[in-house]
């Protein structure tokens, strides 16, 4: 797993990139515990571009990180708090 100071300087090479070109991809290597997926998400937040708004729980059980970046099945947004739905 790329650690998030590695994916902050992904995400401003993107960025640089992006001003330069019509579109960019960036591409994570797999791995069996998707720690690509992971990382992808990371990145896209970074990005401010958009992430899955829910996960498989095994994935934020794996993650835990990534709870503060997508929503937690089960539970719903709302103004000054999280409701369980």
């Amino acid at each position: 797993l790329y650690t998030a100071p590695e994916i902050q300087e992904f995400g401003e090479t993107l960025k640089a990139v992006k001003k330069i070109v019509k579109k960019t991809y960036g591409y994570m290597n797999n791995h069996a515990d998707a720690k690509a997926v992971a990382n992808a998400i990371e990145l896209k937040h970074f990005l401010k571009e958009p992430v899955p708004e829910a996960l498989n729980p095994e994935m934020l059980t794996r993650y835990p990180e990534l709870k503060a970046i997508v929503g937690v099945p089960g539970r719903q947004e709302v103004a000054g708090g999280v409701r369980k739905s």
